[in-house]
């Protein structure tokens, strides 16, 4: 694949040992730029896939992300700009194997490393958000994109 500057290299530092990676923008919607399957049309919802890109929402079991608001190709590469419901995108750590796209509870903080550790949610356990990268062990990093409207224990 064609490689273009990193989506998530906007960095904005929170201040409380955290790295905002992308912030709230004023209007109320963080938008996020990733790689594409394919080119989408602008208004159709997105869901992210496990090796981190975007597809299309094509089943009622399928978990959106968020709304196309552009889409772009680059050197045969597709991109889109989407639209999402999340408060914050943070750079953190795992504590195991993360897919991406998994629902993510917060763990400890590690002071050594000054990141949130992170891990799959389980049954019973509140999820802060997903995890837009995969993490293949644990103390790989991830970007984790956190909404507290998913701190809902999953049923």
């Amino acid at each position: 694949m064609a490689t273009t500057p990193n989506p998530y290299s906007f960095q904005h530092s929170l201040g409380i040992g955290g790295t905002a990676i992308v912030k709230k923008e004023e209007g109320g919607n963080l938008t996020i730029k990733f790689e594409a399957a394919a080119l989408y049309n602008v208004g159709q919802v997105v869901k992210l896939a496990s090796d981190g890109t975007i597809a299309a929402v094509t089943a009622v079991t399928d978990k959106p992300i968020g709304i196309v608001k552009t889409t772009e190709e680059f050197n045969g590469a597709y991109f889109a700009t989407v639209y999402t419901p999340f408060c914050v995108v943070l750079r953190g750590e795992a504590t195991a194997a993360i897919s991406a796209g998994a629902n993510v509870s917060a763990g400890a903080f590690n002071n050594t490393t000054k990141l949130q550790e992170y891990t799959t949610t389980v049954v019973g356990n509140a999820s802060v958000g997903i995890a837009l990268t995969a993490a293949i062990a644990d103390g790989n990093e991830i970007l984790v994109a956190v909404d507290f409207n998913y701190a809902l224990p999953l049923a």
